[in-house]
Order: structure tokens, then sequence, then C-alpha cells
């Protein structure tokens, strides 16, 4: 198997990403600061920050923010994910310096402010309850944990009830000046005045761009291991239903080889609304699943992303399910697919890339992916890519990064009522 790719380099320092668009009189901004879980201290900690940065600033409390939003018809929101935290912001186009105003307000003062803390953190444990109560998020988190492990990605991004227990205020507000030292990436997109919105942006921000007093960095966590092929079992709930992953490590997001293994990924049934080869040998003909799902770069990022094959099964047809997933890569490998298989896999990305572009919203978060991870994850690189590329091409990156003798496979397993 081949070695895991190496994650790609953190953006630092102040990007903007600016588009004019013609329609609606409205306007989307993002904010990200690079980090996220990756560079966490503490399960739950970016979390916890990311979505405290939308309850309010120095200067207004949650209450009155959420309130003067509602009032204009703004829709105000931040989150905390594994590579990134950041702040989400719709508005009419009218109210774009607010909208500006209200960004900065809360990237440069943040409140982070105590009785949110403790309320997000009750959400947080209580998310990962009710994850425990659901038996394909059990199998999937230990199927996360076979491939990433010792990797933050191995974890939930909740943390543990452990580690939410210890994390405190001043742990968040810690790692969001850390955070912040890194850089602040931010995109824009409706209907604006490009040189107007930047000039405003850079002025907002004049105070962090010439700060010199700046914590160190956390480093960044060494690229998950990407062990061999490993086999778990997990105990769930009595039942019928069994939960079946597969997989093994990929690319990450900006790999050139990335749209290569999306046409592939539809060919093996990742398409909505296409079978595809595992979906018709699997679920269609031989009947051994319900539900059979398909990615071959799942969650790639700046660290690598994975091959992954999922069934939802029964106990008595896991093997069955595995030995045919098995042979179908193994067939792919050996004999290839086929023209038309690719043609229509083509066809398909193509023609439903433009649903997922049509809102000021959505190009805004084009435009900061763009960003954060590089140009190759733009929406015509993509389209470009996928209409340039030779079967000959495809082929060559499945045998690069498809391993079905390497898979990881864990299977949640119902036990019986007598045990």
């Amino acid at each position: 198997m081949a070695e895991p790719a190496a994650p790609t380099a953190v953006p630092s320092g102040l990007g903007i990403q600016l588009q004019r668009l013609p329609g609606a009189p409205v306007v989307a901004l993002r904010a990200w600061l690079p980090g996220g879980a990756r560079s966490e201290q503490i399960g739950g900690q970016a979390l916890i920050t990311g979505r405290l940065l939308a309850e309010g600033s120095q200067r207004r409390s949650w209450r009155r923010l959420a309130r003067e939003a509602e009032e204009r018809g703004i829709v105000l929101e931040s989150f905390g994910g594994h590579e990134a935290i950041g702040i989400s912001i719709e508005a009419l186009a009218r109210d774009t310096e607010r909208a500006l105003d209200d960004l900065a307000e809360l990237l440069l003062e943040p409140a982070l402010p105590a009785t949110r803390f403790r309320s997000l953190k009750r959400q947080a444990s209580a998310e990962l309850e009710s994850q425990r109560d659901r038996p394909e998020l059990r199998t999937g988190r230990a199927f996360l944990e076979a491939l990433y492990a010792p990797h933050p990605r191995s974890r939930p991004l909740q943390g543990s009830r452990e580690s939410l227990r210890r994390l405190t205020g001043d742990d968040c507000r810690d790692w969001y000046r850390r955070a912040l030292s890194t850089g602040i990436q931010i995109a824009v997109a409706g209907r604006i005045d490009e040189q107007a919105v930047d000039q405003g942006l850079r002025a907002r921000l004049a105070c962090w761009a010439t700060c010199d007093e700046r914590p160190a960095i956390t480093p960044a966590p060494p690229p998950p291991p990407g062990p061999s092929a490993r086999r778990l079992h997990v105990a769930l709930p009595p039942g019928e239903q069994a939960h079946l992953f597969c997989g093994h490590l990929s690319v990450p997001r900006a790999h050139p080889d990335r749209p290569a293994l999306m046409l592939l990924g539809v060919v093996l049934g990742a398409g909505a609304g296409c079978r595809g080869r595992l979906v018709e040998r699997i679920r269609e003909r031989q009947g051994l699943a319900y539900e059979v799902d398909v990615a071959t770069a799942a969650g790639a990022g700046i660290d690598a992303g994975r091959f992954t094959v999922y069934a939802g099964t029964t106990a008595k047809n896991l093997r069955r399910t595995e030995r045919a997933l098995r042979d179908e890569l193994e067939r792919l490998l050996e004999r290839g697919i086929g023209r038309d298989e690719l043609e229509e896999a083509r066809g398909y990305l193509v023609a439903s890339l433009p649903l997922r572009i049509e809102t000021a919203g959505q190009i805004a978060d084009r435009l900061i992916e763009a960003a954060f991870y590089g140009p190759g994850v733009r929406p015509e690189t993509l389209a470009a890519s996928w209409r340039s590329l030779s079967l000959e091409a495809v082929m060559a990156a499945a045998h690069r990064h498809l391993h079905p003798d390497k898979l990881a496979v864990v299977a949640g397993v119902p036990v019986s009522r007598r045990g």
C-alpha cells in the first residue's frame, strides 16, 4: 500500500476572496481560522470554541446580537471543525457594511461567555450520548479509530465526556488566541462592490494584521499512520441489522489524483441515483445489503481522506458482503473500467456540479475552500479535470490508491439477547 499522502500546508496570514454575483440582492460572508480539532490540546476544545464565536462579543451580548440580527434578517452562525473554526453570515446586500462590522467584531472581540460555554459543553456531551445510541455511528467511529488513531481525526469532534469535564473557558480563550494568530481566510460573494468590500475588510482587520504580539502556533499533528489491514468487531444491541465498513486512507483534498478518484467513486456507486458496480452487485444482484455507500476520498482535507465502502446488512451476510466487495475491487483493478462507465461517471459529475454553486452562500463556501486547500478544489478546476481525464489516467490512479488487500474491516454485529 502506498504511503499516505503528506498533509496540505495550512494557509497563514490574511486572505480575502471576493466574487460579485448578479441576481438576488444578497451577500454571504465566510471566515475561517486554521486549526480545528487537529491542533487542539483537549478533546472538544475546537468545537466549543468555534460554536462560541456566534455567542456575543465584548460589545454586545449574545441576546442583543441575536435580536439585532433577526431585526435585519441576518443569519449568523459559527462552527468548530476538524481543520478550521469559523463564522458564517448571510444578509441582504443593503446590509453589507453591517455584516462586515459583525464579522470583524466577532473575530477580533469574541466574548466566549461563561454561561454559553457551560451550555455548549452540555450540548456536546448530549451529542456524544446520542451517537452511542445509533449503531451505525458507533461502528463508523470504530472504523475511524482503526484508520486514523492516534491522529485527531480518529476521535469525535466533541472529544469525550472526560475531556469535556476537564475543558475550561480559559482553555478555549487561550486556544482561540493561538488559532487567530495563525491566519484568517475570508470569502465574500453576492451583489457587492469588490473593491469597497476588500478595503472595508482590510481597514476593519488592520489591528490584527499589524499586531506583533502573537502566541506560539500549536504544531500540527503528524500525518495519520495508515495502518495495514485490520479486522474489528463492534458489539451492538440486539437486532437484525449489522453494519460493515471497509476501507483505507486515500488522498488529501488538494491531491492531483482526487478528481480521478471521484470518477472511480461514481463507477463504484458513489453517485446519487447512480447504481455503480458495488451497489449493483451487493444490493441489486445478490441481495446482500439494503444499503451500500461508496466514497473514494471521504473527509479529505488538509489530511488524507479515506476510501470507504459501507454496507447495511445482516450478521449472516457480513462475510459474503465483504467477499463480494473485495472481488469487485480486484476485478476493477485487473480488467479496468469500460469507456461507457467512464463517460457516464464524467457526465454525472459535470452535470451535478452547478447544483452545488447556485447560491451566494454556496459560492462563498467554494471560494474559502479554494483559499484554504488550494486552487485545485475550485469547481471550474474540478470540472476541467473530469472532462480531460483519460481512461488510462483514471486506471493509473486506481492502481495507486485502491488496495483491496489492505482494507481495514470493521463490522458492527448485533449481540443476541442471550449474549
